[in-house]
């Protein structure tokens, strides 16, 4: 099987697609909720008919993760209102850790990887593989700024507002923070600015750059 491209980009799908298309690259891309409407059409595929393709668990940490992934492969039809993707990838999975309480989170992935070229378990050690890029990159300016919640789809506004968040962490690390949420916290405090505050400044500095 040829690489595939796998991540999380600033840029929106479409334009992820379209670039990589352009290169004749695979990709596999998650689906989030701010991508709500082709979340909802992925959430509303027929999932209960479809057998598990690949089962994982992994122990880590006092932590216990199982893994479980469903694909569903579309015809041309389909794909043309899923950025041209030829399968649907469905992972759920099931976390427990001693004295917490279990959760459970399920996401969703478009590949535009035949099945002839990914089956299941190729699918899963790529979603595994991209996983780690998340842990390693997008989980913190999720966590800290709520990054999957930003709504901005104009222009360069996304990719703006993921530099800015990255220069802001990047910052607080070579300052030595390790707990990026609470050194963010205790910078605005130091400062007497709040974090609203300067989100929404950024927001108005953007917004002027924008109309400039």
């Amino acid at each position: 099987m040829r690489a595939a491209a796998t991540g999380q980009s600033s840029m929106p799908l479409t334009q992820v697609v379209a670039a990589t298309g352009a290169v004749g690259a695979f990709w596999l891309l998650p689906v989030k909720h701010n991508s709500s409407a082709l979340h909802r059409k992925l959430a509303a595929r027929p999932w209960g008919q479809v057998g598990f393709g690949a089962r994982s668990r992994q122990d880590s940490h006092g932590r216990r993760e199982t893994r479980t992934l469903k694909v569903l492969a579309l015809n041309q039809d389909e794909a043309t209102g899923l950025l041209g993707a030829a399968q649907v990838v469905r992972v759920h999975r099931y976390r427990r850790r001693a004295g917490r309480k279990a959760s459970r989170r399920t996401v969703y992935y478009l590949t535009n990887l035949p099945s002839r070229v990914a089956d299941p378990v190729d699918l899963e050690a790529l979603v595994r593989g991209h996983r780690g890029i998340e842990n390693k990159l997008h989980h913190v300016r999720d966590t800290v700024f709520g990054e999957d919640l930003h709504r901005a789809r104009t222009g360069n506004l996304a990719a703006v507002h993921a530099v800015l968040r990255s220069t802001a962490l990047n910052l607080l690390r070579a300052a030595g923070a390790r707990r990026m949420k609470a050194a963010l916290r205790a910078a605005f405090i130091r400062s007497g600015r709040s974090a609203a505050g300067f989100a929404r400044r950024v927001e108005i500095c953007v917004d002027a750059a924008r109309r400039s």
